[in-house]
C-alpha cells in the first residue's frame, strides 16, 4: 500500500476522512453502551439504598435489623462498583485514544502505511473481561441487596 506522502491531495483527504470517521463511529458506539450500562447500575443501586434508608426512617430506628444493614451495605458496594467501572472505562478510552493518535501520526509521518495502521488498530487490546466483571459485580450486589431488603421489610 502507498504511504501517506505519496498520495495526491484528494486521496489524502479521503483517507484522513475515513480514519477519523472510523474512530468516531467506534468511540460513539462503545461509549454509548458503556455509559448506559453504568447509568443503569448506578441508578439501581442508588435507588435501593434510598429505598432502604426511607423504609428505616419511616419505620423508626427500633425496626432496623441486620437485613436492613446488609442491604444498605450491598447497595453502597454496588454504587462503588459502578463508579469504579466508570473510572476504569474512562482510563481505557484515554489509552485507546492515545494509541490511536500515535498510530495516526505514524501514518501521517510515513512511518507506517495504511495497512500497517489498520493492522495496529485491529491488534489493539479490546478485551472487555475486567470491565464486564466489575459491571457484573455491581449487578450481583444489587440482586443480593434486593434479597436482603425484601427479607428485612417483609
Amino acid at each position: 500500500m502507498t504511504i501517506y506522502s505519496q498520495l495526491d491531495f484528494d486521496a489524502k483527504k479521503f483517507v484522513t476522512g475515513q480514519i477519523n470517521e472510523e474512530w468516531q463511529r467506534f468511540f460513539k458506539f462503545k461509549t454509548h453502551y458503556h455509559d448506559r450500562c453504568i447509568g443503569y447500575l448506578f441508578l439501581l443501586n442508588a435507588g435501593g439504598a434510598v429505598g432502604i434508608i426511607t423504609h428505616v426512617g419511616a419505620a423508626g430506628g427500633q425496626a432496623v435489623n441486620a437485613g436492613h444493614k446488609a442491604a444498605l451495605i450491598l447497595f453502597l458496594a454496588g454504587i462503588i462498583f459502578s463508579m469504579a467501572l466508570n473510572v476504569l472505562l474512562a482510563h481505557r478510552w484515554n489509552l485507546q485514544l492515545r494509541a490511536w493518535e500515535k498510530d495516526r501520526n505514524d501514518y501521517y509521518q510515513d512511518k507506517i502505511d495504511l495497512d500497517g495502521f489498520n493492522k495496529r488498530v485491529k491488534e489493539r487490546d479490546t478485551s472487555d473481561r475486567e470491565y464486564f466483571t466489575v459491571g457484573c459485580c455491581a449487578f450481583v450486589v444489587w440482586a443480593f441487596g434486593i434479597f436482603y431488603a425484601w427479607n428485612a421489610i417483609f
